[in-house]
């Protein structure tokens, strides 16, 4: 009799064991290899930055018949970058976060009163505000750390004159074109809805063309560049 109990409690305690093993999850390969990170990264968030701006551009001189005279006339103009900005995150698979955002910076980039880069030439670049809007890549090198590219339309207030003896031109206007770049992004562990982070941006606006006449007879076109290397540290909230 003793034997039968024996049994009887050992295959109970085998039966309840296989079925408590079933109900536990199986982790497969690749959640093992990429297990989901600690922080959520679905989120909407808005934020502000300061920095630095550059604008490696210039001024290039053509005659009536396309034939170069002088190029990249001027110095590159730099100055402070600050400004806002707003975008959303999508964590699509555990580690990979796409997003889009959209940013205003207001500037102060310009080269004082003029660049006298020969006699009696006197050339001048400044822009007053660029602003950016499109999608971001990023990839959670840790769960609090994300490393990102981003790229999208951009926009800014540019301002162009060319002053010589007998010619002269002026350019202001809100100029359009493209901006792509990358950045670094890290959630405090003590204030995990804020992140701080490091970006760089390159951003052309486009090339503008104006004729330079003397007595209304075209004489020679000078084709504005603005081409502007951004960097910047920032801070966010994420909702």
């Amino acid at each position: 009799m003793r034997f039968v109990k024996a049994m009887v409690i050992a295959s109970l305690v085998a039966t309840g064991g296989f079925a408590y093993a079933a109900d536990l999850p199986v982790l497969n390969k690749a959640q093992a290899l990429s297990p989901t990170p600690l922080y959520v990264w679905n989120n909407i968030w808005i934020g502000g930055f300061l920095g630095a701006a550059v604008d490696t551009g210039g001024i290039n001189i053509a005659d009536s018949s396309g034939t170069s005279l002088l190029n990249g006339l001027g110095s590159a103009p730099a100055g402070f970058l600050g400004g806002f900005d707003i975008g959303a995150n999508f964590q699509i698979i555990p580690r990979w976060v796409v997003g889009v955002y959209a940013e205003q910076g207001f500037a102060g980039i310009h080269n004082g009163g003029g660049s006298n880069i020969a006699v009696n030439i006197d050339v001048t670049h400044s822009t007053n505000y660029i602003g950016a809007a499109g999608g971001r890549l990023g990839f959670l090198i840790t769960d609090s750390t994300l490393l990102y590219g981003k790229g999208g339309i951009a926009w800014g207030g540019t301002k162009a004159t060319f002053d010589a003896a007998t010619l002269s031109q002026a350019i202001s206007e809100t100029s359009t074109g493209w901006q792509a770049g990358f950045g670094i992004e890290h959630r405090l562990s003590w204030a995990p809805n804020w992140s701080v982070g490091l970006e760089y941006d390159h951003v052309r606006l486009g090339e503008k063309p104006v004729t330079l006449t003397v007595d209304t007879v075209p004489v020679a076109t000078a084709t504005n560049q603005f081409r502007f290397e951004e960097f910047r540290l920032f801070g966010r909230y994420l909702f």
